[in-house]
């Protein structure tokens, strides 16, 4: 969950470790929750069970923005190719 390349010690620490699919872990990439006040993770050489807990709350709330973001973005998208789908349509019958 903490980036390994901010946090090159707890690359292997089962502690940093979080399963998620691959398009929340795209979605976090490496986003650091820790560089959110106040800092959780002070000894970078494993984190407390409390750490990890809060650690994984706050990338959940960021995946899930970033998630609600894309879903927005993709939406409004969709609504831009439909109106010229049907412009296109309408454009046809009419000729």
């Amino acid at each position: 969950m903490l980036p390994k390349s901010k946090y090159p010690p707890l690359e292997l620490e089962l502690s940093n470790l979080v399963v998620a699919c691959a398009a929340c872990n795209t979605a976090k990439g490496d986003w650091d929750p820790n560089k959110e006040q106040p800092l959780v993770a002070h000894d970078v050489r494993r984190l407390t069970d409390s750490q990890r807990d809060e650690l994984v709350a706050r990338s959940r709330r960021y995946v899930e923005t970033k998630r609600t973001e894309t879903e927005r973005d993709f939406g409004k998208e969709k609504e831009l190719i439909l109106a010229f789908l049907r412009g296109q349509l309408a454009q046809a019958a009419g000729t």
